[in-house]
């Protein structure tokens, strides 16, 4: 991996971490990481790869409570960490946050931990008093900006003693939400496997998907989320030269209603573009890294900024040129130069001509 990406990987930053919690010296600090476990996407991605490879932390005893089963009850399972379950909490159903307060007062009183972190707003809010009157130290992990939401207005009255930010784009927008509580910024882990064979790879995922070798791939995988830019990416599509021979795979499964209705607005928006033959709608899949090593770029055309991106990252390193927006986490996670292409704002015409570059270059 090269310099610039490796300053995103767990041997750089748990030893990082590790620091910010235990301090210097060699005593063990017990942790307690709190989630929620009902989606799946950064924070969990995140929770996963520390506990995955949380021999990098030899200082800290990693513990982890969820609110859900589920996916990210078994993946933790799989790397040889169980969660210990506290119960479903739904804000809108007040019961709910009391009986997961109590089961957390007493996982408290049972493990006695040191510091618990509670993973972004939603957590702190529903969670963050009940570890504030067991005495316990409350760190803050933001994984997102602050946005003037409900329930970040919840969590501002539970004040952390210190708060980790997954990149100085998140960090810039936490002085009303947090004023004066120490912050330190702690990249997400990205835990990227080498490929032995990325030819092979690339062969046999266009073999399974039917897609010819020569033919040229645009890859989207994320969530079906507004910002992370679906309808522009098909509003730059069909700027294309038609005599261009690309499709575009677009991977994501959607999870609550919201994406569910965005999806199958995307597909209405590709249908009346006459973009239907040109796509492949993946859903979710759990072999993203392989995707990346089977396309030939990444576009992911953000029209409000990114946190951070775990997935820019994760396409670099599979050799895979960066389409995206010059906003927020790219800024720092996209490596300048080069192949990948920081378009200077949200504006399908940048994005087809930056797109057309790269096939160009490609071809």
């Amino acid at each position: 991996m090269n310099p610039f990406l490796r300053q995103f990987t767990p041997e750089v930053l748990l030893p990082r971490l590790q620091d910010v919690l235990a301090g210097p010296g060699t005593g063990i600090a017990k942790v307690l990481h709190l989630g929620v476990g009902n989606m799946y996407g950064g924070i969990e991605t995140t929770l996963v790869n520390i506990s995955h490879r949380r021999d990098l932390m030899p200082r800290i005893d990693v513990n982890i409570a969820i609110c859900f089963v589920g996916k990210l009850q078994q993946n933790l399972i799989d790397v040889g960490i169980t969660p210990h379950l506290l119960s479903p909490i739904r804000f809108r159903y007040p019961w709910t946050i009391w009986r997961a307060r109590r089961a957390l007062a007493r996982l408290l009183a049972k493990l006695k931990p040191d510091i618990v972190i509670s993973h972004n707003c939603w957590t702190q809010a529903a969670l963050g008093p009940t570890v504030r009157r067991a005495g316990v130290k409350l760190v803050t992990f933001m994984h997102s900006t602050a946005t003037h939401s409900w329930f970040e207005w919840l969590a501002s009255f539970t004040r952390p003693h210190h708060v980790i930010a997954n990149s100085r784009f998140t960090a810039s927008t936490l002085g009303k939400l947090f004023p004066g509580i120490p912050t330190t910024i702690i990249n997400p882990i990205c835990d990227i496997s080498e490929l032995e064979d990325k030819a092979k790879t690339r062969a046999s995922m266009r073999a399974a998907l039917g897609c010819p070798e020569t033919r040229k791939v645009i890859l989207m995988a994320a969530r079906f989320d507004p910002y992370k830019g679906h309808g522009l990416l098909l509003d730059a599509l069909v700027r294309l030269d038609p005599s261009l021979d690309w499709e575009c795979w677009i991977v994501g499964g959607a999870q609550q209603p919201a994406e569910k209705a965005l999806e199958l607005k995307i597909k209405a928006q590709a249908e009346y573009l006459k973009l239907a033959n040109r796509l492949r709608f993946l859903g979710h899949r759990g072999d993203v890294l392989n995707l990346c090593a089977s396309a030939d770029l990444f576009c992911q055309p953000n029209i409000s900024p990114e946190p951070f991106g775990h997935v820019f990252v994760e396409a670099q390193a599979m050799g895979c040129p960066v389409v995206t927006t010059a906003m927020g986490g790219p800024l720092e996670n996209v490596e300048p130069g080069g192949r990948n292409r920081l378009v200077a704002r949200p504006d399908a015409a940048l994005v087809a001509e930056a797109l057309e570059d790269l096939l160009a270059e490609k071809a």
